[in-house]
């Protein structure tokens, strides 16, 4: 029996235990390379070693291996040569910040086996200071840029904007709750978050000033801002996230990456339905409002619609919408988390789940309160004295 067969075996074994998965989870996941549990025992038993390109698919799409210097330990302890770049890509793999002077970690093989293989013990975390100073300066940044949104109230701009980065940042946690690689994933959620904050503060800031210098592009443009910034942080953090369907489940999950592009699409909905139109209606009132034109806000509170190119939804409006895609929301819900199979990491993706779906509706019933509130009270000091 080959060294080689032996080591890579044991620590197979010892990786597979470590993912809290048994034999049968392994080859439920990659059927095309073992149909029994017996073939897949050899492996780990040591009395035969795949091939290179099961090795990695083993590794990647079996056991949740995102670290590509974890991949090239395990293929040259079967003997193959490590990752090539190109490999490296086509999986989704990263390399995590290697931390010589950590102890190290021996994983042994089956009693009575004289095998021993050392391997990186898993990194101490550390508390994260420059996260935390990126989103404190970040968050610095939204307050110092929303005073001077004229027309809006700081709180409601700082407050929503966070809600919504909130999303991307849960958005790409959950896309990753089965996979490992925690520290490199937190972190492009940190970054995701705080680059989607202040954007969406510098989108409502632009439609301010547009706004109060009589332009009539103000939605045009505050909704560019939002779409390129989506597709800003896709492009960045896509290579994060795994080319694999990751997710366990019934049906044909999506991959990470699709997952994200899936959920930035849906976050984008709230910003053209709840969000971005209340807040450009406001602004346009209290401009008119500035410049003493008290009938053309009184008509346009009265009709409601599209006037002089923009847009007046009425508030019945949006809380009917609101509930529709409530209820689509909860449908979609059923179909997806009624048909996830067992695993170690279903809780944290069920956390994830509705911490994601709160936010968003948290998002729109803030901005739609925020709305029915301001055209009250604007609708209150318009009426005749008595």
């Amino acid at each position: 029996m080959p060294l080689e067969s032996k080591t890579f075996g044991a620590l197979l074994k010892a990786l597979r235990k470590a993912r809290g998965l048994q034999q049968k989870q392994v080859i439920d996941r990659i059927p095309y390379l073992y149909s029994t549990e017996r073939s897949y025992r050899r492996i780990e038993s040591g009395e035969r070693t795949p091939d290179r390109k099961a090795v990695i698919e083993i590794l990647v799409k079996a056991l949740d291996e995102t670290d590509a210097a974890q991949v090239d330990r395990f293929l040259e302890s079967a003997g193959f040569e490590g990752l090539t770049e190109s490999e490296q890509k086509a999986f989704g793999l990263t390399r995590e910040d290697v931390r010589p002077e950590h102890p190290q970690q021996t994983v042994v093989s089956d009693p009575g086996t004289p095998i021993v293989q050392v391997v990186a013990a898993p990194s101490k975390k550390q508390f994260p200071w420059f996260n935390l100073g990126v989103v404190t300066g970040s968050l610095l940044l939204a307050v110092a840029v929303a005073a001077t949104a004229a027309g809006l109230p700081m709180w409601f701009v700082v407050v929503t904007s966070i809600l919504y980065a909130g999303l991307y940042a849960v958005s790409i946690l959950l896309e990753s709750a089965y996979q490992s690689g925690a520290l490199v994933i937190s972190r492009t959620a940190v970054y995701a978050f705080c680059f989607i904050l202040v954007t969406s503060v510098l989108a409502f800031r632009l439609d301010a000033w547009i706004v109060a210098v009589g332009g009539e592009t103000g939605l045009e443009g505050c909704l560019a801002v939002f779409v390129s910034a989506a597709a800003g942080q896709f492009v960045a953090v896509r290579k994060h996230l795994s080319a694999n369907a990751v997710v366990e489940a019934s049906f044909q999950a999506h991959t990470a990456q699709s997952a994200h592009l899936k959920n930035t699409v849906y976050f984008l909905t709230a910003v053209l339905f709840f969000w971005l139109p209340t807040v450009h209606t406001m602004l346009v009132i209290e401009s008119k409002l500035r410049i003493g034109n008290r009938d053309y806000v009184a008509a346009m509170l009265s009709i409601g619609g599209t006037a002089n190119g923009a847009w007046y939804p009425h508030v019945s409006w949006l809380w009917m919408l609101f509930i529709a895609v409530f209820g689509a929301t909860l449908l979609m819900r059923s179909q997806l988390l009624d048909n996830l199979k067992p695993h170690p990491r279903r809780n944290r993706y069920l956390i994830l789940f509705y911490i994601r779906a709160l936010l968003y509706f948290l998002l729109s019933v803030v901005c739609l309160e925020w709305y029915s509130l301001s055209l009250d009270k604007i609708a209150r000091s318009l009426a005749p004295a008595g």
